[in-house]
């Protein structure tokens, strides 16, 4: 059976807006890699577990998702943004109270093809520091998690703007979204969120 140990407080990063709830966690039973996609099954215990942990008020909630596979949370009638991501034995997920998410984590080590950054860069990107390829892909993932594409959308269609060491934003698909990028645990972590008005 799977058990899931939280890894640390990623909630309490001051870098991340209040209205977003985040859970890390690595499975203790899965020392081997693994590349499959989480069946509905482990997405749902790993939902009941984060909500168990973040102790919030969503009791009676119903993981659906959308036509394109986006996942999200329906609680009483509000729609509640979600987003999934895990890495070998490494497990991220997030929630946001008051708008979309998207997530990604990747190991900090993992190999990448030296013509990866080519393919994935827009030429309009703004960076202030020089940043790991792997950790620019992670954000472009994130953003095309909370907007529902998925990688069906090149990564070089996003423009990414660094306003600081950590964060980053970007106008796509009529969103405007945060993005906030940061290592932890030998992982990069992206979270990117819109904020309803």
């Amino acid at each position: 059976m799977t058990t899931l140990i939280p890894l640390t407080d990623l909630n309490s990063r001051t870098d991340l807006p209040a209205e977003l709830i985040l859970g890390f966690y690595i499975d203790s039973d899965s020392e081997k890699e693994n590349r499959d996609l989480l069946s509905n099954r482990k997405s749902e215990a790993l939902i009941s577990l984060f909500l168990a942990d973040s102790k919030n008020d969503f009791h009676s909630y119903q993981y659906k998702k959308m036509s394109g596979g986006k996942p999200y949370l329906q609680f009483e009638d509000r729609t509640i943004g979600l987003s999934i991501s895990h890495t070998f034995q490494y497990f991220l997920i997030g929630i946001n109270k008051n708008g979309e998410i998207g997530i990604d984590v990747e190991m900090t080590d993992r190999k990448t093809h030296p013509k990866l950054g080519e393919r994935i860069k827009n030429l309009r990107d703004q960076f202030l520091y020089d940043i790991p390829t792997l950790q620019i892909w992670t954000i472009k993932e994130a953003v095309l998690k909370l907007t529902g594409s998925g990688l069906r959308t090149n990564m070089n269609n996003i423009e990414l703007h660094q306003k600081s060491e950590t964060l980053f934003d970007v106008f796509h698909e009529n969103y405007n979204i945060s993005i906030v990028s940061f290592e932890q645990s030998g992982c990069w972590i992206s979270v990117a969120w819109t904020i309803n008005n």
